[in-house]
């Protein structure tokens, strides 16, 4: 009975020590698997969030703070009526190139203030302005009172996002601010792209956002499944043009997050306003939830960003955990049976140390000991694998001069082993360097703990793993960053514009034709349109081949170019060997002037052409329209029109411009 005792407080004893070690390496992992989410997310939002702002200070130091901007600026500010909504018009259409190519990348807002804190001018709305921002949006205020800078989140009434506003100026006179800003659809795209298996919901802080609404725009927000405190976008009512895709909650993460609801963890970690990380089971599969706090322009909390992945990594921690606690019970089972048979002390002693061995062998890190003089003593199979040595090749030898790197980071420490056996103390490093047998380095995270016999310090136990991998996955990540920010600036640039000759595209064309033709209408002035065709190009190309036929297209585009003096001419490729030139408040006379000095140039420069019917030189045919828009939406009459007095040049004989029924 007294040894029966004996032997469950032993075996008890040995499971809880056993279980402490699993329970601490499993806490370990787990805490070290977390806070490499947290930082991987928190780099890749902050990279997101840095690569925003230099976008919109770039597009603020070369577009916006040009003279000819500012002055429009300034025009607006001190007109009034009709005068400072034509002056909005200029500078609308001066801007709007940019402002499409940059909502293109991941400007959502490109918006003009007064010094009063009033709409000047909303890109993205234009019949909206004059309504005074000041009372709930801090940071229009703080830009015009302070004439400073201000960067960061800020809900709005409506539209939420990342905003920099910039106070602007006019020969040294403040004359307002201008607010470019990034919605978190964007944002959750970019990071959607650098992590396709999580997923990211936005959710504001009601106190932030409620008392801005006016009246029956709380139908655009629902209430958070997490708390009542919180809000989030509902992606029933948000869909136009203010909107980019809203992040739907399906049923099954509506459930998953209802079920987080009553959560002291949960409850804790909103009520700190702060960062936090959530780990839950859902339907027998793992979940990390990333609370991200959002601060707003004042440094206070107003929202979270959730980062929700499923976690085979801590599924299997928990596995192994399982398994490792497992062979501590069989463990502990042996020893007591040890203990109990007296007689067979040697016996229980070989098993207990096969047994032993098959748990190094068997573990997933590096183990190896050594001596008090640093000779390795004993190695495990996955140690062997790593260092590519046999363990008799290692056995005996000094394992600082066999294998250990001394990088620069750790030279002035030492080695981890003599330190570990001098100090008498555990050593834990999260990079050093090995060598394997091949003269390979790679990096390891590695824990030296020193272990005693009767008192003395007999040698040290070493486990380390390869972090090659993570460090791989790092570099990745970063790389991977920089080459989407590098690709999407390639991509703005490269949509608008006609490879071969330079000029804008016909889609960019399209856009641009829609621009001037409502400018024309709400002027009640003149648009006109030149289109220009090269004579016999066909038979051109069939003479000199194509290569010549793209150097003749480059050439004549250089003509068209120059003879249109007015920088608000508008020159595209339209297809092919055919131009088109937009003249805004131009009437017929004057553009057919323009038209027969495109002609006359192209003739003087006399490129050969002897495939032409017409003589020896390249020559262009024209046609050329007029008009004050009666119709907002009848754009494409004037090109109906000027293709009808072009295909008439044409049948006239070519080499020629035709305006109504004139031919010339």
């Amino acid at each position: 009975m007294r040894y029966s005792i004996k032997a469950i407080a032993f075996f008890l004893i040995v499971v809880l020590l056993f279980g402490g070690l699993v329970w601490s390496r499993y806490q370990q992992l787990y805490s070290q698997h977390l806070s490499a989410r947290e930082t991987t997310f928190h780099s890749s939002y902050n990279s997101i969030i840095s690569s925003f702002q230099l976008v919109a200070k770039t597009l603020a130091n070369e577009v916006i703070y040009q003279d000819d901007t500012l002055k429009l600026v300034h025009a607006i500010v001190t007109s009034e009526g009709e005068q400072r909504n034509y002056m909005r018009g200029l500078l609308y259409r001066k801007l709007y190139s940019t402002y499409t190519r940059a909502n293109q990348y991941s400007v959502r807002q490109l918006h003009f203030h007064f010094p009063d804190g009033r709409s000047m001018l909303r890109f993205h709305k234009l019949n909206k302005a004059d309504d005074d921002l000041s009372i709930y949006r801090p940071s229009v205020r703080i830009a015009n009172e302070q004439q400073r800078e201000v960067n960061g989140y800020e809900s709005g009434r409506i539209v939420h996002g990342f905003r920099n506003v910039y106070p602007l100026y006019y020969q040294g006179t403040p004359i307002g601010s201008v607010e470019i800003s990034n919605s978190f659809q964007q944002l959750r795209k970019i990071l959607m792209e650098t992590s396709s298996d999580s997923n990211y919901l936005f959710v504001m802080l009601k106190a932030d956002l409620w008392h801005k609404l006016a009246a029956g725009q709380q139908v655009f927000y629902r209430g958070s499944t997490l708390h009542d405190d919180y809000v989030s976008e509902n992606p029933h009512t948000c869909r136009h043009e203010n909107f980019g895709e809203i992040a739907e909650v399906t049923d099954d993460m509506h459930s998953m997050l209802a079920s987080l609801r009553d959560h002291q963890d949960l409850k804790d970690g909103l009520a700190s306003e702060g960062d936090f990380a959530l780990v839950m089971n859902w339907e027998k599969q793992i979940y990390s939830v990333l609370f991200h706090s959002v601060k707003n322009i004042e440094g206070k909390h107003a929202a979270y960003i959730l980062d929700i992945k499923p976690e085979p990594v801590i599924q299997a921690l928990q596995n192994d955990a399982l398994v490792q606690f497992f062979i501590a019970v069989v463990f502990a089972l042996i020893l007591v049976v040890f203990r109990l048979k007296l007689l067979l002390v040697r016996e229980e002693q070989k098993k207990t140390s096969a047994f032993l061995q098959t748990i190094t062998s068997y573990m997933g890190e590096g183990l190896y000991a050594t001596d008090q003089h640093g000779k390795v003593t004993f190695v495990n199979p996955e140690a062997s694998s790593l260092l590519d040595y046999t363990q008799n090749e290692v056995v005996g030898r000094d394992a600082h001069n066999l294998f250990h790197v001394d990088d620069e980071q750790h030279q002035d420490e030492g080695c981890v082993i003599l330190n570990s056996i001098m100090n008498n103390k555990t050593y834990k490093q999260e990079q050093v360097f090995f060598r394997d047998k091949g003269q390979q380095v790679f990096p390891v995270e590695l824990t030296c703990t020193p272990f005693n016999n009767q008192g003395e310090i007999a040698g040290t136990i070493t486990l380390f793993r390869d972090i090659s991998g993570r460090r791989k996955r790092e570099l990745e990540l970063a790389t991977t960053q920089r080459k989407l920010t590098e690709a999407n600036l390639s991509l703005s640039q490269l949509a608008s514009l006609d490879g071969l000759t330079g000029l804008s595209n016909r889609r960019t064309f399209d856009q641009m034709l829609i621009t001037m033709w409502k400018g024309a209408y709400r002027n009640k002035s003149n648009l006109a349109i030149l289109m220009i065709d090269i004579d016999y190009f066909k038979a051109y190309n069939d003479t000199y081949g194509h290569q010549q036929g793209d150097d003749c297209l480059r050439h004549v585009t250089k003509i068209i170019q120059e003879s249109c003096l007015r920088p608000s001419d508008f020159t595209a490729r339209y297809g092919g060997e055919e131009f088109v030139v937009l003249m805004p408040e131009t009437s017929l006379y004057d553009a057919s002037s323009v038209a027969r000095r495109i002609v006359n140039n192209l003739r003087n420069e006399k490129i050969p052409h002897s495939g032409s019917s017409l003589g020896e030189m390249v020559t262009l045919s024209i046609g050329v329209c007029s008009q004050c828009p009666e119709d907002l939406g009848d754009e494409q009459s004037l090109i109906t029109c000027a293709d009808s007095h072009l295909y008439h040049a044409k049948k006239a004989g070519r080499n020629q411009v035709c305006s109504c029924d004139l031919v010339g």
